[in-house]
């Protein structure tokens, strides 16, 4: 192992300049996502809320929608909620914040942590960016 490690290190790649993640930085990342679900959870509701009183019917739908879906539908919700404008502006002020928050969440579930050496930043690595499903914006 201890040789794969010495011929990993001697090719020219930046990964190798870079140290594995701390467990305090795994607890960040975790806390970040887990946080980045539950306010998911919440627009879903927040979604089902609104149309409900939209439409008079109660409804989940919401909860099966994709991530960027989600989103639309809730800025939809945020359009349509005339009778309250606060509310409205409430609403389009936190799907903001979601679409960049989604594209964090995004790197940190689906590619590869570092530690930047001297510095206190992560460096995030993916073998196939030409084939990622990136998010608007990334």
């Amino acid at each position: 192992m201890e040789e794969l490690l010495k011929a990993r290190m001697s090719l020219s790649h930046l990964m190798n300049d870079t140290h594995p993640l701390k467990d305090r930085d795994y607890e960040l990342i975790g806390k970040f996502v887990q946080t980045y679900c539950i306010a998911d959870l919440e627009a879903r509701r927040v979604i089902n809320c609104l149309t409900h009183i939209r439409l008079g019917n109660p409804t989940t739908f919401a909860l099966k929608l994709n991530d960027k879906d989600t989103l639309d539908h809730l800025i939809a919700c945020a359009d349509s909620c005339v009778w309250n404008l606060e509310l409205a502006e409430g609403i389009r002020k936190a799907a903001e914040i979601f679409v960049m928050h989604r594209q964090l969440r995004h790197m940190f579930a689906h590619w590869a942590g570092r530690r930047v050496p001297d510095h206190d930043v992560y460096i995030f690595f993916t073998a196939s960016l030409d084939k990622q499903k990136l998010p608007k914006g990334v």
